[in-house]
């Protein structure tokens, strides 16, 4: 190749070589990225359905009584006023069960 007169090899400069070098870095980049960004949804995803903050279809319902139902837990609300209030907002499902009789001494 280098034998012959008045042939050269082509060179179109540094730009070429740098772009097929970056290209492909990018590209790595990009699909790291991703990767990070698909394990932090799923992990976040998984956190907020265990302390039961996010939005499990299978188990969230109307924002109205799952508060109702918290505070019933907190002991706001007595037995009657939370059955009354689960029926008027259209609650399905079981509602807690009766009081438990006081032990006798």
């Amino acid at each position: 190749m280098w034998d012959r007169f008045g042939q050269r090899p082509i060179d179109h400069g540094w730009w070429p070589g740098m772009f097929h070098e970056l290209v492909p870095l990018l590209f790595l980049v990009a699909i790291v990225a991703f990767g990070i960004w698909a394990v932090h949804r799923i992990t976040e995803e998984r956190r907020l359905a265990l302390v039961g903050a996010g939005p499990t279809p299978s188990r969230r319902g109307d924002g109205a009584l799952e508060e109702l139902r918290l505070r019933y837990a907190r002991g706001e609300l007595d037995r009657d006023e939370f059955a009354q209030r689960f029926r008027d907002l259209g609650g399905e499902g079981p509602e807690p069960p009766p009081p438990s009789p006081p032990e006798a001494a």
